[in-house]
């Protein structure tokens, strides 16, 4: 009987002995919880900021939604002017931050029509409807090695002389195919474009047959 309640006796004390051994451990702490960064995407720009300058209404620096088109900028600076050339620029090409558009006037082909911030970029005037150029302003005509015939010149013949460029040309001869043969120079005045000052530079070098 005394053997059993000691028994009984230690294993009471053994279960609080290992309760309290328990309760007096340290608490392991939990590892924090690594934090990701979060890596922002640069956000695309809310407006372009352009520049319109040259035979425009109102010539400034304006903003027009991203994928604008030249158009865009060109009505917000209040549309051509009246004697702006209206083949110098491509009013559906897409614009770009920082770009600079110059609608040149009639006839004055070393202006150039696009350039960009950076890179500054200028443009040559080609066949589009608007023209892109490089480098500074264009280098001057030489006068043709023969007179030319308005009356029968082809649009190349045509674009040899001064001032003369092949959208000029080619209104020149779709002039004189609905109208008939020039009788003078001052009869090319009537083809949109010519203006007097490229009617001075070209009258040395014009002949006119059939008259």
């Amino acid at each position: 009987m005394n053997k059993r309640r000691t028994l009984l006796v230690l294993a009471v004390a053994l279960a609080v002995g290992a309760a309290l051994f328990r309760a007096a451990r340290p608490a392991v702490p939990t590892p924090p919880m690594l934090s990701v960064p979060v890596v922002a995407r640069s956000a695309a720009p809310a407006q372009l900021v352009v520049y319109v300058a040259g035979a425009v209404a109102r010539p400034g620096v304006y903003h027009v939604p991203p994928g604008a088109r030249t158009e865009a900028a060109l009505r917000a600076a209040g549309g051509a002017a009246s004697n702006a050339d209206p083949v110098a620029v491509n009013l559906a090409e897409t614009m770009r931050d920082g770009e600079e558009v110059v609608v040149p006037v009639l006839g004055d082909r070393a202006t150039p029509a696009r350039t960009c911030a950076a890179p500054r970029r200028r443009a040559t005037t080609s066949r589009s409807r608007f023209s892109r150029q490089r480098g500074g302003g264009a280098t001057k005509k030489p006068p043709p090695a023969a007179p030319v015939d308005i009356n029968q010149a082809d649009v190349a013949q045509l674009e040899a002389l001064p001032g003369i460029g092949p959208r000029l040309a080619q209104r020149i001869v779709a002039f004189r195919t609905e109208n008939g043969p020039f009788g003078d120079a001052q009869a090319l005045l009537d083809v949109n474009g010519v203006s007097d000052r490229i009617l001075r530079e070209i009258e040395p070098y014009v002949v006119f047959s059939g008259r």
